[in-house]
C-alpha cells in the first residue's frame, strides 16, 4: 500500500526538478528512460533525446558510474551519491557531485557542479605535493653526499623519507614522501679516530617538512663544527645544547633534537659515546650476541643546564655497530636486535658491495619492507609513517695480507731531552719492519722528532709516542700529561722555540691536537 505522504514528496521534487539551479533529470522505469531534462541540464549538456536511456541520452554521465547508481536507486529506493565525478565535455571538463533520488516508477538526477571546488584542492594538494618534495630534495642534498669510509672500519648508512597518505586517500592513490629531520654523519678526527653520528629533529622543534630539513641542516654543519675541535662527545653535546637553545632567538628550553654522537677510536678498539635522549646504539659482538649501548644517557639538546655523561665500550675486530632512528622501529624493537644479530656477513656478488652493505640492507629489508624495490608498499598497502636514518659501523678483522698492512705499536718515554733520540731511533726501527719506504721513514722520523721535543719543552712527563699504519696511511701520536694545547703560529727570527708545529705541518699530510682526560694528544698522519 502507497504511502499517504509519497504523492507530496513527489509534488516536491517535481517543483524541485523544475526550479533546481543545476542539472537535473527524470529517468522512467527500470531501464531509466529519460523523461525530462530541466533548462540547467540543457544548458550544461545541450539538447538530449527523450525516451532513451540516460547513459544513451547524455553519454557525458555514462563513465561517471551512473548507471550503475540508477541500478541501486531503483532497487533499493534509497538516495545514491556519487561524489566529485571527472564529466568530459566539449567544452571543457567538469567535475559534478550526481544524487539519485527515487521517484515514482524512476529517479530523478541532480547534477551539482563543484568543478571550482575540486580544482582548488588539486592545486592545494600539487602545492603540497611541491612542498613536500622539495623538503626531501633539501633533507638530501644536506645529507652526506658519499659515506666516508675510514681505513680501518666500514660504514654503510640510508635515509628513507616517510610515505604517508593523505586521509582522503585510497590505497590505489600512491603515497607521498615526507621528510622529518631524520640524519646521520660519519666525521675523519684524524689518527684513527671517526666520529659516528645519527640525530632527529623534534616534532615540537621543525615538526615536518622543510623546516624539519632546516633544523637539521644547522644542526648537522655545528656537529661538525665542535668535532673538528676533537671535543669528546660530552663536551660536544654540552656546546649543541647551547647552540640548540638559541634556535629561534629566545631560550624557551623546548626539546630540539636527540642526538648520539660516538666516537670510534682504531688504536684503543673502543667506542666513546654520549645520547642526548636518542635510542641507544647497538653492537654486535662476534659470536653474534647484540648489546644495547645505554651506558650514556641524557636529556634531547635544547634542555639547558645539562652536563652529558660519556660512556665507553669495547668494540673487538668483527663487531657491528648499528645507529638508528624511531622510523626504523615502527615494527618493534625486539625485531631490531633479532634481525641484527641474523644478518648476513657473506660477500655478495653485488659490484661494490662488502658485508656491511648486506647487513645494512638486510635490516632494512627485515625491519622496514617498505625500503625494499617492490614499489614502495607492502603486500596490504602499509604507509611508513616517519623517516628513516641507519648507519651501521663494521670492524674487520684483518687476516692474510691486510694484516701485515695494519699494524701498531707504542712506546712510553721517560726522562729529558735525551728521549727525543729514543723516539727517533725507535720509530726508524718500527717503520723497518713494517716495510715502510725509506723516504717515508726518515720523513716520520723527522715529525716524531719535532712532536716528542715538543711534548719534552712544554708538555709534562711521560710522553707516550703511538705509531700506527693502515693500508693507506702512516699515523704518528704522541701524548704527554699537559692540558695545553699546541697552535701553529708564525715564528719570528729572533725566536728560539715556535717553529716545531709549523714543520709538522709541512711535512704531513694532516696534523692535528685533541685533548685527553689526562693531558693531550699531538698527531699527524701521512699518506702513502
Amino acid at each position: 500500500m502507497k504511502s499517504p505522504v509519497m504523492p507530496a514528496i513527489e509534488e516536491l521534487l517535481h517543483a524541485a526538478f523544475d526550479a533546481a539551479p543545476m542539472p537535473a533529470v527524470l529517468a522512467d522505469g527500470p531501464d531509466h528512460l529519460l523523461l525530462a531534462a530541466n533548462d540547467a541540464c540543457l544548458a550544461d549538456f545541450g539538447s538530449v533525446a527523450l525516451r532513451l536511456p540516460v547513459g544513451d541520452a547524455i553519454p557525458e554521465l555514462a563513465a561517471t558510474g551512473l548507471p550503475a547508481a540508477l541500478d541501486q536507486a531503483y532497487d533499493t529506493r534509497r538516495p545514491v551519491l556519487l561524489q566529485d565525478r571527472l564529466v568530459r565535455r566539449r567544452g571543457g571538463d567538469r567535475y559534478y557531485t550526481l544524487v539519485c533520488v527515487p521517484a515514482q516508477n524512476g529517479v530523478a538526477v541532480f547534477c551539482r557542479d563543484e568543478t571550482e571546488r575540486v580544482r582548488r584542492e588539486q592545486a592545494l594538494l600539487e602545492e603540497e605535493t611541491r612542498n613536500r618534495n622539495l623538503a626531501v630534495m633539501l633533507q638530501r642534498s644536506l645529507l652526506p653526499q658519499r659515506i666516508v669510509q675510514p681505513d680501518e672500519i666500514r660504514l654503510a648508512a640510508c635515509y628513507l623519507p616517510a610515505l604517508v597518505r593523505y586521509e582522503d586517500a585510497s590505497l590505489d592513490d600512491e603515497p607521498v614522501l615526507e621528510v622529518g629531520g631524520d640524519w646521520y654523519d660519519a666525521i675523519p678526527l684524524g689518527a684513527g679516530r671517526t666520529a659516528l653520528v645519527v640525530g632527529g629533529v623534534t616534532p615540537e622543534a621543525g615538526g615536518v617538512g622543510v623546516r624539519a630539513a632546516a633544523v637539521m641542516g644547522r644542526l648537522r654543519a655545528a656537529v661538525r663544527a665542535y668535532a673538528s675541535q676533537n671535543l669528546p662527545p660530552g663536551e660536544v653535546m654540552y656546546h649543541l645544547d647551547r647552540h640548540a637553545l638559541d634556535f629561534d632567538g629566545e631560550r624557551t628550553g623546548s626539546p630540539v633534537a636527540t642526538l648520539v654522537y660516538a666516537v670510534h677510536d682504531a688504536d684503543s678498539g673502543s667506542l666513546t659515546y654520549a645520547n642526548a635522549g636518542h635510542l641507544p646504539p647497538l653492537l654486535r659482538l662476534p659470536d653474534g650476541y647484540v648489546a644495547v649501548l645505554e651506558g650514556a644517557s641524557g636529556p634531547s639538546l635544547g634542555s639547558g643546564d645539562w652536563t652529558w655523561q660519556e660512556a665507553a665500550v669495547a668494540v673487538p675486530p668483527g663487531s657491528y655497530l648499528a645507529f638508528y632512528t624511531q622510523g626504523l622501529l615502527e615494527r618493534g624493537t625486539g625485531d631490531l636486535r633479532r634481525v641484527f644479530a641474523r644478518a648476513p656477513e657473506e660477500e655478495t656478488p653485488r659490484p661494490g658491495a662488502g658485508p656491511v652493505d648486506l647487513v645494512r640492507d638486510h635490516i632494512l629489508a627485515s625491519i622496514d619492507p617498505l625500503s625494499v624495490s617492490s614499489g614502495g608498499l607492502d603486500p596490504a598497502g602499509a604507509v611508513r609513517t616517519d623517516d628513516v636514518a641507519l648507519l651501521v659501523a663494521h670492524v674487520p678483522a684483518w687476516t692474510g695480507a691486510h694484516a701485515a698492512l695494519f699494524r701498531s705499536a707504542s712506546v712510553e718515554l721517560v726522562g729529558g731531552p735525551e728521549i727525543a733520540a729514543h723516539a727517533r731511533s725507535y720509530t726508524a726501527g718500527v717503520l723497518t719492519t713494517w716495510g715502510v719506504a725509506d723516504d717515508l721513514t726518515d720523513t716520520a722520523v723527522l715529525a716524531v722528532s719535532e712532536l716528542v721535543a715538543n711534548a719534552v719543552t712544554h708538555g709534562t712527563a711521560p710522553v707516550v709516542l703511538r705509531l700506527r699504519r693502515t693500508d693507506r696511511r702512516l699515523i704518528i701520536d704522541v701524548a704527554d700529561q699537559s692540558d695545553h694545547l699546541p697552535r701553529r703560529r708564525l715564528a719570528r727570527e729572533t725566536d728560539e722555540d715556535g717553529r716545531g708545529i709549523s714543520i709538522i705541518a709541512a711535512v704531513a699530510a694532516v696534523w692535528g691536537a685533541r685533548p685527553l682526560p689526562e693531558g693531550k694528544s699531538v698527531w699527524c698522519e701521512f699518506e702513502f
